[in-house]
């Protein structure tokens, strides 16, 4: 009997480690990041493209890499079009890196891309105008 209880018992500490291990692996990682913000419309030929912005607590997935909630950043982007500038059903896409030269690098290469076609007016959104908000994190994530 002795036996059976003493298994009993590892077994509940290894399924509790191995438990504990886990969530601490799933937890994400906190830092900053830069990122910028492009909309189109495919109903007219105005391009949105915002200033490069530096955001505070964003999360990453620790086992991706990938920006958590990314598309919440766009959404932000899109209401704001949608509520201040009166421009609905737009389509909005948020850019970012860790590495601000890259960053700067391909922000360049859009606004190049879209300046060049005379079909399309780019105009650019300052921080002054928008500015991207962390999002609020669950607090079990």
């Amino acid at each position: 009997m002795y036996k059976i209880k003493s298994l009993v018992v590892l077994l509940a500490l290894i399924f509790c480690q191995a438990s504990t291990l886990q969530a601490q692996k799933s937890k994400s990682e906190v830092r900053s990041i830069y990122m910028f913000g492009f909309s189109a419309s495919f109903s007219d030929s105005l391009i949105y493209i915002t200033d490069i912005q530096k955001v505070d607590s964003v999360r990453f997935q620790d086992k991706s890499g990938l920006l958590m909630n990314r598309t919440s950043y766009s959404n932000q982007l899109q209401f704001y079009l949608e509520r201040e500038m009166n421009r609905p059903k737009t389509t909005c896409v948020t850019f970012c890196n860790e590495d601000l030269k890259k960053l700067q690098k391909e922000r360049n290469e859009i606004w190049n891309k879209y300046s060049k076609d005379r079909s399309v007016i780019v105009k650019t959104l300052t921080k002054e105008q928008f500015e991207f908000e962390p999002e609020n994190y669950d607090a079990n994530q």
